[in-house]
């Protein structure tokens, strides 16, 4: 008995299945805004993040068309029915400077964000990191002592930086001994950023916030073009993934993603083994992973 595989099929169900799933998310997405001009302008993170995973192929077109009866978009919506070849995502929050001129960064940076909020005080992240800005780890006085703090309006002394430093450390080093025989936590910090508001007058501005972020970006993308000679051939969702995988979970080594790796290298999306099968962190919450997934769905073609 002979067995044929049609890699195609398999291809063509993928697509059916995310369209029918996008289909759903533009339906909810235009009832909640009521136009896509109401997306593009009052639309939040999240629901930024929905359209630019569910706008594929001008797929808005054939919603809009479903839901109103109209086939002519407004001359604001027609960018997104135009946008038949990678997720873009736009937030009215983001400050004029966070722009980079980097199509892979700029559209990657609400994604990145996410519902992360800036935080201009110093807090401790739920592996008793020091933090602040938008995540950014401080946790080493090298790190904490370069940022240009300010008290009151003023920059900060060295000594009122070094004070912070202490009690915070003091904090963050007795949550990191409780740990098993293998060094993982045993119990994370619970206590909301907004919570440590008052426990130190050390403060950054906001464009600092942006910029640590941005650096994070700038140099997670450096490392990819130097772990993937090839990565600027790599389609446009592949190179969301792995931009997402570098900045929230770490380097993308072969030790490390042996399996993803080598499905990189055959260029294998969905068969056995492949890519879509690979990508999933146990570090990362659902919806992080879902996305992921989503976007090696949403890709059509890699030759």
């Amino acid at each position: 008995m002979t067995f044929s595989y049609n890699f195609d099929d398999d291809i063509l169900e993928h697509q059916r299945l995310v369209d029918a799933d996008n289909e759903l998310e533009l339906k909810r997405l235009l009832r909640k805004y009521g136009s896509l001009e109401g997306i593009e302008k009052n639309a939040d993170i999240r629901d930024s993040m929905a359209y630019m995973m569910a706008n594929q192929n001008g797929l808005a077109q054939k919603v809009l068309t479903q839901e109103t009866g109209n086939s002519l978009l407004s001359s604001q919506g027609t960018q997104y029915a135009k946008n038949d070849k990678v997720n873009h995502a736009s937030d009215a929050n983001l400050p004029a400077y966070v722009k980079t001129g980097n199509t892979l960064i700029d559209r990657m940076i609400p994604v990145l964000k996410g519902e992360e909020e800036l935080y201009r005080h110093i807090y401790i992240d739920t592996t008793w990191n020091k933090t602040v800005g938008i995540g950014a780890n401080i946790d080493r006085w090298e790190q904490f002592r370069k940022l240009n703090w300010q008290v009151d309006g003023r920059a900060a002394t060295e000594e009122e930086k070094r004070a912070a430093f202490n009690s915070f450390h003091a904090i963050t080093s007795e949550g990191k001994k409780n740990v098993d025989k293998d060094g993982n936590l045993l119990k994370k910090n619970n206590m909301k950023a907004s919570s440590y508001a008052n426990k130190s007058p050390l403060r950054i501005l906001d464009k600092e916030a942006w910029e640590i972020f941005l650096q994070h970006i700038k140099e997670d993308v450096a490392y990819l073009h130097r772990e993937f000679p090839e990565f600027d051939s790599f389609p446009p969702e592949l190179q969301n993934v792995l931009l997402d995988i570098k900045f929230n979970t770490g380097n993308v080594s072969v030790d490390e993603w042996p399996k993803l790796r080598k499905a990189i290298a055959e260029k294998n999306l969905f068969g056995k083994d492949g890519i879509i099968y690979n990508v999933n962190r146990k570090d990362v919450d659902l919806k992080r992973n879902n996305w992921v997934k989503q976007q090696i769905r949403n890709i059509k073609h890699w030759y």
